[in-house]
């Protein structure tokens, strides 16, 4: 059985933090990324909801960049390429996104115009996902996106344990996966 585990965490910043956790319940381990990448990009998918939203990578963005000119994926380097920006991509580019870039740490932030920050994607360019915790006030949702490790760490004075639970309800039932708080 497969397991999303949905946990309030206290990292001592101005807005709520939230873990979610898709693992095997049996070995305690991330799934594979044919099984994980799906149930990613809808809980991704519903995580930022319909408002604008942004993808942040830190590292290799000549890979990403050519990744998405190839798959016809809209992205922009900002800060002298280091740093690459997706904004808002549909449900076919964000799976594309994660399958491809499973093993990377990257970044996502939503609302309050997502899709053009210079002063957060300077700060993006120096000093990677450390750099959310000086914006997260300014934003709907903030996550760390580590797929590989079975985790998204989520950023949000606006969002519960029990709202994301709302909203993450149909996926599980979807995949079959046992949900925990």
């Amino acid at each position: 059985m497969t397991l999303l585990e949905l946990e309030s965490v206290d990292l001592g910043l101005p807005v709520g933090t939230l873990r979610l956790s898709l693992y095997d319940e049996e070995t305690q381990e991330p799934l594979t990324p044919a099984s994980a990448v799906p149930v990613w990009t809808e809980i991704l998918a519903a995580l930022f909801g319909s408002q604008a939203y942004s993808l942040d990578f830190f590292s290799q963005t000549r890979r990403v960049g050519d990744f998405c000119a190839g798959h016809g994926i809209p992205c922009c380097m900002l800060a002298g390429e280091r740093c690459l920006s997706v904004a808002s991509p549909g449900a076919e580019s964000l799976a594309q996104l994660a399958q491809r870039f499973y093993g990377d740490l990257f970044g996502g932030r939503a609302g309050n115009g997502a899709s053009a920050d210079p002063d957060l994607e300077r700060d993006l360019s120096h000093r990677g996902v450390d750099a959310y915790a000086g914006a997260l006030e300014r934003y709907t949702a903030m996550a760390v996106i580590e797929l590989y490790d079975g985790q998204v760490i989520v950023f949000s004075d606006r969002l519960t344990t029990a709202d994301l639970a709302r909203q993450l309800q149909p996926i599980a039932a979807r995949h079959n996966l046992r949900m925990k708080m």
